[in-house]
């Protein structure tokens, strides 16, 4: 896969990891992780990744880093969100079809505001 650099290194995912000292091993597997796991383009996932859903899915990633190593760590973190339920009001507000899961409808959606701007 090609990876691309954030285009949002101050917030977003990179800027929350760069808090970890380890900002640019963890873009370059979750570009990959996030890209296997939903099937987006590097587009798409450097749309999520930057997006302030990226925000959050370092938060996630964090939290695990205190029990896991990096890519265990971001491993961790897409199988919690993929756990996760979208409601009909999120699906319906966001655009996101049914059967999507969590993490590929924030991707899907982070894929569509970038686009939109």
């Amino acid at each position: 896969m090609n990876t691309l650099k954030s285009e949002n290194e101050r917030y977003g995912f990179y800027g929350t990891m760069s808090l970890d000292g380890c900002a640019d091993a963890a873009w370059e597997i979750a570009m990959t992780l996030i890209a296997e796991d939903t099937g987006a383009d590097p587009e798409e996932a450097r749309a999520f990744l930057d997006s302030r859903w990226g925000r959050h899915f370092a938060d996630s990633v964090h939290c695990f880093l205190h029990r896991y190593p990096l890519k265990e760590a971001i491993e961790a973190a897409i199988e919690e969100w993929n756990s996760w339920k979208l409601s009909r009001r999120t699906r319906r507000e966001l655009g996101i079809p049914v059967p999507m899961r969590y993490l590929a409808g924030m991707v899907y959606t982070a894929a569509i505001y970038a686009e939109a701007v």
